[in-house]
């Protein structure tokens, strides 16, 4: 949290606040956007693996 300074007024801190709560933002969304691509290709993964084995019994 940030607290103002004796010679900074409110305005100011609230601006900063905002600018903060908008890069954290921002770098959840790239964050999140990152973890679903990675599950998604987990995902991609074991279902091409899952219809390889079908495929081809012998395999493993």
């Amino acid at each position: 949290m940030v607290s103002a300074t004796p010679h900074e007024s409110r305005s100011v801190t609230a601006q900063r606040s905002s600018g903060d709560e908008q890069r954290l933002d921002a770098a959840y969304a790239e964050l999140a956007t990152s973890f679903n691509e990675e599950v998604t290709d987990a995902e991609r993964r074991a279902a091409r693996t899952k219809y390889i084995d079908r495929r081809e019994p012998g395999r493993q």
